[in-house]
């Protein structure tokens, strides 16, 4: 029996390889096999996925009011130093919370630098409040709403079905009226308006560390 122990368990690790959405899209050029992996992720894969934008281009202007209902707009951002942009998906996502917990814990390393930090998602300000008081937020926070910057930096999808339930969130309510979600990019910000360095990745749980963050801020 344990021969046959030992066979099924490889079959079993291999399936779950196999259907490992962050090891398809890293290793598979099959376009069936990377829709299946973004269908996986929550993604709405009737429409077209979003690609985020690339190092090198100008970073979309954008113009908004944060949790202070204080003015926030990017060219504003720019004159005082570079700017780290991301996004995360709610307050309803542990993966999120843990990392703009760690995010807060070391933000003066980042602001050591001179930059200015944005997060941006798509609940409402009252949902909102919770991941501010939650994780101790001092950075500017921006609700997003009408998905207005989230659509300027490519990183908004349309949920599936089978994923907001299983999520068991209603993402219209949440979000004010839009079951959309941003990949949770980040973006860094030159003071030229140029984005420096962009880290995209649909598997939500792939973020860049606060290390490779400030690397990229101190070169």
């Amino acid at each position: 029996m344990k021969p046959l122990l030992y066979i099924f368990s490889i079959i079993v690790l291999f399936t779950a390889c196999q259907d490992d959405p962050g090891k398809i899209l890293a290793s598979s050029d099959d376009p069936h096999e990377i829709k299946k992996a973004l269908h996986q992720l929550g993604q709405d894969t009737t429409k077209a996925a979003p690609e985020g934008l690339k190092e090198g281009t100008q970073a979309p202007y954008f113009a908004a009011t944060d949790q202070e209902a204080r003015p926030i707009s990017l060219s504003n951002l720019t004159k005082e130093g570079k700017v780290v942009l991301f996004f995360y998906r709610g307050y309803w996502c542990s993966i999120c919370n843990r990392y703009l917990s760690d995010f807060q814990d070391s933000l003066s390393l980042i602001t050591a630098t001179g930059a200015n930090v944005v997060a941006v998602a798509p609940e409402t300000a009252s949902y909102q409040e919770r991941t501010i008081l939650k994780n101790n937020l001092k950075i500017t926070v921006i609700s997003d709403t009408k998905q207005t910057i989230m659509n300027q930096y490519k990183v908004a999808f349309d949920v599936n079905k089978k994923y907001e339930k299983r999520i068991g969130i209603d993402l219209k309510e949440v979000n004010g009226g839009a079951a959309v979600l941003p990949v949770p990019a980040t973006y860094i910000i030159g003071e030229d308006g140029n984005i420096i360095k962009t880290f995209f990745n649909p598997v939500f749980s792939k973020r860049p560390s606060i290390k490779e963050i400030v690397a990229v801020l101190e070169q």
